[in-house]
Order: C-alpha cells, then sequence, then structure tokens
C-alpha cells in the first residue's frame, strides 16, 4: 500500500470535524459523565470557566512521564510520530506504517469515513500474518497508569483497533493494555458491542438540544461546575434539595413536582419514603433530626484523631501516611505529626503511639473506616508496630458510622465535608483540601519550604476540629473546641 491510498482510508476524502468526529479518548467522558460531553457539544464556550486543579495536572503531566519511560524501556527503537497532531502527524504516521516500522509511538489513527479520529499509543508490527500494508500488521498496545483494567479504558483501545482495521485491511482479534502491574490482553469481540453503544451516545448527545439529568450543586465536573450551578438555581431545580439524587429526580418530575419550591413533607415522604422526608424536615429547618438518642462512646481521654495520605502518582514517593493530627479534648491541645517521606513514617507512628499511650484509657475518634484501614496498611509495612496499632484501631470510634446510626441531615450525604458545614464548621483555607495538600507535601520534600506544610497542617487540624464541632453539636458535650 502507497501513504496516499492509507491518507484516504484514513480521511474519506473529508474534512476533520471536530464537533462531529468521535475521539475515543471520549468513551470515558460517555460512560461516567455524558453531561459533561454534552456541554461540550453544546453549553456556550464563555460560560466555561477550568477548575483544572495542580494536583489533577500533575497526573497528566506524570502520567504522559510514565508512557514515555514505559515505552523508552520497552521500545527504545520506537518512531515518534511529530507532531502530535495535525495532516503532517496524519502523513508521517501513513508513510511509518506503509514503510513496516516495527514501533509506532503516538500514531495518528483517523478513519473519518465512520466518524472516528484519535491519538493513540503505540502500534507494534506483527509478522505472523500479511494485511494491506504488505507481508506484516499492526497491533495496538494501550498505556494506563493504573493498577486495574477499567471499562472505559479497554473501549477506548478498542475503537484504535477498529481504525487499524479500516486502515491495514484486518482486524486483530486482540490487542493490550499495559497496566502498573502487568499487561492485560483484551479479546476485541468482548468489546465491540460496549463501543457500539458509546457511538450511539455520542450521536444521541451530538443531536440532543437538551443535556441529560444534571448534577447536583457543586458536583459537576471543570469546565462547567459554575455554569451547571447557575443553570440549577435559575431552574430552581430538585437538585437543590441535595439528598434527591438524579436517580429520584425524575420520579419526582413524573409524580408532577418540578422545582423545588414545590417540595412538600407529604410528596417528598410519598415518593422518597421516611427517610427522604427526614431529611427534608432537616434540610428545611436547617437541624438535624434524631431516629434516636446519639450515644457516644467516653472515656478519661478523648483524642480526635485524622491522617493526611498520598497516593501512588507521584514517580518517586511511595503511597505513605504523611501526617496525623490529634486533638486532646482534656488538655485542649492540638498534637501534629509528620513524617519526611516513606521511610520516615514508622517513626510517625511510634510518637503517636506514644502520645496515645494506653488505648484502654482513651477514647479515639475517627471519621470512617479511613483511620482504621490505613493503620491495617502501615502495619503491613511496618510489623513491629503491629500490637500498638492494633491497641489504638480497637479503641476507636468511628463518628461516622454512630452518627449516621442516629441522626438524619438535609445533606447529600454522611461525609464530614457535608456533615460539619450544615451544623455551622467552615475549614479555614477555601483553596486546600485533601488533593491540594498531597501536592504541598510533595512540594515540601522537595524545597522545604515551611509555609507549604504549615498550610497541610492547618487543614489537617480543622478536620479534627471538624470531629470535635459535630461531637458537641449533636450531644453537648462540653470538653470539646
Amino acid at each position: 500500500m502507497k501513504p496516499g491510498e492509507w491518507i484516504l482510508r484514513a480521511t474519506a476524502g473529508k474534512k476533520l470535524d471536530r464537533k462531529v468526529a468521535f475521539k475515543p479518548s471520549q468513551a470515558y467522558g460517555i460512560l461516567k459523565n455524558p453531561y459533561g460531553v454534552w456541554c461540550d457539544l453544546h453549553a456556550p464556550p464563555r460560560e466555561a470557566v477550568d477548575e483544572t486543579t495542580r494536583y489533577e495536572r500533575l497526573r497528566m503531566d506524570w502520567g504522559s512521564e510514565y508512557e514515555r519511560r514505559w515505552v523508552e524501556e520497552h521500545f527504545p527503537e520506537a518512531v515518534e510520530i511529530t507532531p502530535r497532531w495535525g495532516l503532517e502527524a496524519l502523513n508521517a504516521t501513513a508513510r511509518a506504517m506503509c514503510d513496516g516500522v516495527r514501533v509506532i509511538y503516538q500514531p495518528q489513527l483517523w478513519s473519518l469515513g465512520d466518524g472516528i479520529f484519535g491519538l493513540g499509543d503505540l502500534l507494534v508490527r506483527d509478522d505472523s500474518a500479511p494485511s494491506d500494508l504488505g507481508p506484516w500488521r499492526y497491533r495496538v498496545i494501550e498505556i494506563k497508569r493504573s493498577k486495574e483494567l477499567k471499562d472505559y479504558q479497554a473501549v477506548q483501545s478498542v475503537f484504535y483497533n477498529r481504525i487499524l482495521a479500516r486502515l491495514q485491511g484486518v482486524r486483530p482479534a486482540s490487542l493490550d493494555i499495559v497496566l502498573k502491574d502487568g499487561v492485560a490482553p483484551i479479546a476485541v469481540a468482548d468489546y465491540e458491542a460496549a463501543c457500539d453503544d458509546v457511538l450511539a451516545t455520542w450521536n444521541r448527545l451530538r443531536a440532543a438540544i437538551d443535556p441529560p439529568e444534571l448534577p447536583g450543586l457543586d458536583e459537576a465536573d471543570s469546565p462547567w461546575r459554575v455554569f451547571t450551578n447557575k443553570t440549577l438555581q435559575a431552574r430552581r431545580d430538585l437538585a437543590l434539595f441535595p439528598a434527591i439524587t438524579s436517580k429520584l429526580r425524575p420520579q419526582f418530575r413524573d409524580a408532577g413536582v418540578k422545582s423545588v419550591d414545590e417540595l412538600t413533607p407529604e410528596n417528598v415522604g410519598r415518593i422518597g419514603g421516611t427517610t427522604l422526608a427526614r431529611q427534608f424536615e432537616s434540610w428545611k429547618s436547617r437541624r438535624p433530626v434524631f431516629k434516636e438518642k446519639l450515644e457516644i462512646p467516653r472515656r478519661r481521654r478523648a483524642l480526635y484523631y485524622d491522617f493526611e495520605t498520598c497516593d501512588d502518582i507521584h514517580p518517586t514517593v511511595a503511597p505513605h501516611v504523611y501526617m496525623i493530627c490529634a486533638y486532646d479534648a482534656a488538655a485542649d491541645r492540638f498534637h501534629l505529626f509528620t513524617a519526611k517521606g516513606p521511610g520516615d513514617e514508622s517513626r510517625m507512628f511510634a510518637e503517636f503511639a506514644e502520645l496515645v499511650g494506653d488505648p484502654r484509657d482513651a477514647a479515639l475518634y475517627h471519621w470512617w473506616r479511613y483511620e482504621t484501614d490505613q493503620m491495617k496498611l502501615v502495619t503491613a509495612r511496618h510489623p513491629e508496630l503491629r500490637d500498638r496499632l492494633a491497641g489504638i484501631a480497637d479503641a476507636s470510634v468511628d463518628l461516622h458510622k454512630l452518627v449516621k446510626e442516629s441522626v438524619w441531615f438535609g445533606t447529600g450525604g454522611y461525609s464530614i465535608k457535608d456533615v460539619a458545614p450544615f451544623l455551622g464548621f467552615r475549614w479555614r483555607q477555601k483553596d486546600v483540601d485533601g488533593l491540594e495538600s498531597m501536592v504541598l507535601y510533595w512540594e515540601w520534600l522537595q524545597d522545604q519550604d515551611p509555609a507549604k506544610i504549615r498550610r497541610v497542617a492547618l487543614y489537617n487540624e480543622d478536620d479534627c476540629r471538624a470531629m470535635a464541632h459535630v461531637d458537641r453539636a449533636l450531644t453537648g458535650v462540653e470538653f470539646v473546641l
């Protein structure tokens, strides 16, 4: 095959229209966030507000770096297609495939006759059987920095395989997806129906004048969160009562209840049941509604504690617990423990255990099971801490579990970030959350800037303050802040 024929197969004589052609990387949006895809197609561009976080930018940058390092290690002979996009890159891909280049990195894969175009990771030549290109064919390899295969990753890769079939005249029956801990072989036939469904949804979204069900307040992804919030407010949408989920909203509308102003205790209870009715009562009154008396175990000492952890996106810093804050209610004092990297985690936990002392003498309050789950992971990494951390875990009291069993709130959930603000608590830093704290910690490890770790410490301290605030608000206990 000559490059000119390849180009004709790729373009079908058409010009690329990004509003019409489907890009395989959009499989994630179609499967997980169709509303965001609709906004990309139809919402006024001026309404887009880019709120990409520093963490998200690092994840993308380090993901690209991981991919490049993997290719350099496993296929140092790979020919990279440049520039990254456009007709020049398409022509370079045509020449490489028609010349039988052994490994092609970042090939342009277009099949405009089928309405699909994209940028693949790798094409690897397979000499076991011919194709229209010559006595060889290509196979798709995609590189994903995740531990487990996700459905959207497989669908995206199978779309690339479809385009490859159009270009070389042969559709490989399998492809490979490189994951963090190994290679996942994909049987293409297993995902063809899913690809058809994704394309059908894409075409419906392109044609739709009205959007799919909107997310709730602050639930839309960047860059459409602000626009979505404005739309919900203007509509007086049912989502303004956060306990009504996107699945419940159609049931209310079918019953003739179309706006939050039309909600009543009667129709909420009739459609949503007792739990939603009590949540509505709480939301309207801005007060908690008790199912039963909230009983929280008390001991001589009370410690509210919270962990900060970092995940596996950093290319060199392994996941670990890097900070522990503990509020000693009896002494009205905050204790902060910080690790200087993964190798310092054991020392930090030993100091935390020293603060706790005899766990039988203390009630150790945390929110949800995250902290006790993390202590199991820490124990696996540092067996010498097993007995001390087991004692701390046994003495720990999950406030989330107790509160959820005893109290209704007019919120969308029972996270501390839902419950504490409902009861009047505010975190002191609007621009620092768990993800930004990771970024600040990673930067501090590199530059030792004390201002950065102080911001993380303030956020960690506020998490403990929030638990103490909830305890006081719901039980009237006197020894907390």
